[in-house]
């Protein structure tokens, strides 16, 4: 079974074309006459919200999770937004999860790292998962390219993440 998500399109001239936003991230997809808008619509060209529409920020990207959660495989997360100064811990970020009923969020397989992924580029600062380094006594984790992480990797992801700003994932 295929999965993809609905695409509707009409012909205008090139010069109605979507372009690149000031935000390198997202493109200008307002209908037709876009160049006529005040208000430009912007898309970043990925099929983000549940009912297949791309939009910078969809309200929600599931009915069960509700307004303001996005769905990443069965969890149900959003980000706690801080402010691009400040910076704080791993165990900052968790303990403000756990007084919100929730916690930072594991990702288990491709797909759920690719959701965080798209939902990270939406993020201007670094975002908080729940990961920490090991003692060497739990198997290899895979990255994208399901090759094993080497300890020093995990050394490396703690570093990172104590340096990431206060927005946090829940689930």
């Amino acid at each position: 079974m295929c999965t993809g998500f609905q695409l509707l399109f009409s012909f205008h001239h090139d010069s109605e074309a979507p372009r690149k936003s000031n935000d390198v991230r997202f493109w200008n997809c307002s209908s037709g006459q876009w160049l006529q808008y005040q208000q430009h619509f912007p898309c970043n060209l990925q099929p983000d919200c549940v009912d297949g529409r791309d939009e910078d920020n969809c309200p929600y990207s599931s009915p069960e999770c509700g307004r303001g959660m996005i769905a990443v495989g069965h969890k149900c997360c959003f980000i706690i937004p801080g402010n691009h100064e400040s910076k704080t811990s791993w165990d900052i970020a968790t303990a403000t999860c756990r007084q919100l009923r929730g916690q930072l969020v594991s990702l288990n397989g491709p797909e759920e790292w690719r959701s965080v992924e798209l939902l990270a580029a939406h993020v201007d600062n670094l975002m908080m998962i729940g990961l920490r380094t090991t003692n060497n006594t739990l198997p290899h984790v895979y990255d994208q390219c399901n090759q094993p992480l080497k300890t020093s990797t995990n050394v490396t992801l703690h570093h990172e993440m104590s340096r990431m700003s206060p927005r946090a994932v829940l689930r």
